[in-house]
């Protein structure tokens, strides 16, 4: 179920529109308390704080990649698992490469 809301509704172009109109209420919500007094502080700090992770979410639906690392103790980020894809692709120290097919 989780996959389908993802392919969809989250994935789909219009989702990225409705994230911009939400953000363009959100300003001019906050802008139409112009001009702002000291007790309009935390009224647009959370809008502003919306407003920031809205725009955060779609940078990161345009241009992100989702994935996973696997981090061990003492040792270096040096593999790389991407989500979503056909083939896992593994590459060892020695640059052999391992595909696994889901």
């Amino acid at each position: 179920m989780p996959r389908l809301a993802r392919a969809y509704i989250y994935g789909a172009p219009w989702f990225n529109l409705w994230l911009i109109l939400l953000a363009a209420n959100l300003t001019v919500s906050a802008l139409s308390r112009w001009p702002w007094k000291k007790h309009h502080v935390a009224f647009l700090v959370t809008h502003l704080g919306i407003i920031t992770l809205l725009t955060g979410s779609l940078i990161g639906r345009i241009w992100g990649t989702e994935g996973t690392i696997t981090l061990f103790k003492g040792d270096p980020p040096t593999n790389r698992l991407l989500v979503d894809q056909h083939q896992l692709r593994v590459r060892d120290v020695d640059g052999i490469i391992e595909r696994l097919s889901r």
